[in-house]
């Protein structure tokens, strides 16, 4: 059976910084460009930015890049992914340049130009001329929702090694608690709280709008039943013996499947795990299901219940 492998790197901005300076210019189509700013990003927002940086070094150019170097690398995402992609890797690119005290490339007028277009939604056709190869913007599609005859079928897949227990106990929880999956990854084992009916799950608000605002707590009942998630969290924490441990409720896990216990699972990575959960129980088609599944399914659900 084919699992997940879980590997990813650390690093971090902390300032969500974009891209041109003073005022905004609105363009033709009435869209402002962005603008450079230092409000607290979101844990997604640096995990995003992270893997961005990571992904231009490792394959493109070095830190600090020139704005032809930047230029380049924009005209080369064209044709590979969409405008809303190609900006926020530019702004990872342009947070890591200040972050570090370096000349920041975004500050050339043409890329600046181009990041209107892009903030637009909008390829920048000033750089790419008449060409038909790229990639035409489309609007985005809501995720799938999952539902409870899907995560049957995922868990009747499943083993019970201790990264099908993880999985099993992190689908349930991002699905029952209606989580988003920066939330779900974002636990700790301490967050928790075991009542005999029921899981307490501290929700601690963190970065972004968030920040400042006071923790809540949810209950998840222990229904004791194959979909209780209550129930799984307590089978992968006992078949860690993490009783008393502390550190992330849901770590990473090695190419060789051994869990990294003090290593926290990128969110980013939830939304492969319903993949390839999902792909495992012979679903064939998977593209539309997302790390927003889990939440989606969850509110679907409470839709069904009020109506009823």
């Amino acid at each position: 059976m084919f699992h997940a492998s879980i590997s990813e790197s650390v690093a971090s901005p902390s300032l969500t910084v974009v891209a041109s300076r003073g005022k905004r210019r609105p363009t033709a189509a009435g869209h402002q460009g962005p603008r450079r700013h230092t409000a607290p990003q979101q844990d997604s927002t640096v995990e995003a930015y992270r893997r961005d940086v990571l992904r231009f070094t490792e394959s493109y150019g070095q830190l600090p890049c020139t704005a032809d170097e930047l230029l380049n690398y924009i005209m080369v995402l064209c044709r590979r992914v969409m405008p809303a992609t190609i900006l926020r890797r530019a702004m990872a690119i342009q947070d890591a340049h200040v972050s570090r005290g370096l000349p920041v490339p975004t500050d050339d007028p043409r890329i600046r130009q181009a990041l209107r277009s892009l903030a637009a939604g909008k390829l920048p056709k000033e750089l790419l001329g008449n060409a038909k190869d790229f990639l035409t913007p489309k609007r985005r599609s809501k995720a799938e929702p999952m539902t409870r005859t899907l995560l049957n079928r995922m868990f009747d897949a499943m083993g019970s090694n201790s990264l099908d227990r993880r999985d099993r106990a992190l689908l349930l929880l991002g699905f029952v608690g209606g989580l988003k999956r920066g939330t779900l990854c974002g636990l700790d084992l301490n967050d928790l709280t075991f009542t005999e009916d029921a899981m307490l799950v501290r929700i601690r608000a963190v970065g972004g709008k968030l920040a400042g605002k006071a923790a809540r707590t949810i209950a998840v009942p222990m229904t004791r039943g194959p979909l209780c998630a209550a129930t799984a969290v307590q089978a992968w924490i006992a078949h860690n013996a993490l009783e008393a441990a502390l550190g992330p409720l849901f770590p990473r896990f090695t190419r060789s499947g051994e869990p990294m216990l003090h290593v926290r699972l990128d969110s980013a990575y939830v939304s492969q795990i319903i993949k390839i959960r999902l792909l495992d129980a012979g679903i064939s088609d998977v593209t539309a299901f997302s790390g927003e599944s889990l939440r989606l399914g969850h509110a679907r659900e409470a839709t069904v219940r009020r109506r009823t």
